[in-house]
């Protein structure tokens, strides 16, 4: 398994969460700009050009304009253009555990993120992991996946036209850490110490 291939199945996932793809051009967009950052330089390690820029004082963007490249990944990987609703998950993801953990990664990148939490009741601050997509198959495909590696996930709930779930025991979330982890550098820093 090349390493390329891994980085490409964690692409697509990011582009399938955050981002916008044409017939022509892909367009990523964040909060952060070092995650843009980060983007930029894998993209540059795959060899595929683009370019950064900042949109307005909360959102940075990175653009793909390279119609082959969009063709690759719908060819491959069975990325879409248009609505978010019918992303499928790729064979070839489906199909090898590294390139597995890789898209649950950037799907996490993309629509999750860590958080601090205090318990009302005893004081103490845990960590939990939050995910929500507007696409509930997605979704229902990260909780069985998640639960394959052992990771114990809530219930998928409803609110804000988005499906939710979270992971919540420390255990759990120790194995998310460990499994699948984060590679945006602005949800990579936290730890499991409060």
């Amino acid at each position: 398994m090349k390493s390329e291939e891994v980085d490409l199945a964690y692409l697509v996932a990011i582009i399938s969460g955050d981002g916008t793809v044409t017939k022509y051009y892909i367009r990523i967009s964040d909060k952060k700009k070092e995650n843009i950052w980060y983007i930029k330089k894998l993209l540059d390690s795959l060899g595929v050009k683009s370019y950064s820029r900042q949109e307005s004082k909360k959102k940075f963007i990175i653009e793909i304009n390279s119609k082959g490249f969009v063709d690759y990944l719908k060819r491959n990987y069975n990325i879409k253009q248009g609505k978010k609703i019918g992303i499928t998950i790729p064979k070839r993801v489906r199909q090898n555990n590294k390139m597995r953990n890789a898209y649950i990664q950037g799907w996490f990148d993309a629509e999750g993120y860590p958080e601090r939490w205090r318990n009302p009741k005893t004081g103490k601050t845990y960590i939990r992991i939050r995910f929500g997509c507007k696409n509930r198959n997605i979704v229902l495909w990260l909780k069985v996946e998640l639960e394959k590696l052992n990771i114990k996930v809530s219930k998928i709930w409803y609110n804000s036209k988005t499906y939710r779930f979270q992971i919540g025991k420390k255990e759990s979330v120790g194995a998310f850490l460990n499994i699948v982890g984060f590679r945006y550098p602005t949800k990579d820093c936290i730890s499991e110490t409060a």
